[in-house]
């Protein structure tokens, strides 16, 4: 599914979101849900390579939907 989301990424400076998810049978809530993650983890990983550049060898903290109840 990441490809089908990748694509739409890709496709959408030419041709509208919502255009581009009916015609590949996928919710825009996805779409954009995928959007987020993919931040996220962009995120996570610039502050991971952040602290591993510095010499911090202490772990990247928990992912907040990770953490114990």
């Amino acid at each position: 599914m990441n490809a089908v989301y990748a694509f739409i990424e890709a496709g959408k400076t030419t041709h509208p979101v919502a255009l581009l998810c009916r015609l590949l049978k996928v919710a825009r809530s996805s779409f954009y849900g995928w959007m987020a993650g993919e931040q996220a983890r962009a995120a996570r990983r610039r502050e991971f390579l952040r602290a591993a550049e510095s010499g911090d060898r202490r772990p990247p903290p928990a992912r907040p939907d990770h953490c114990p109840r």
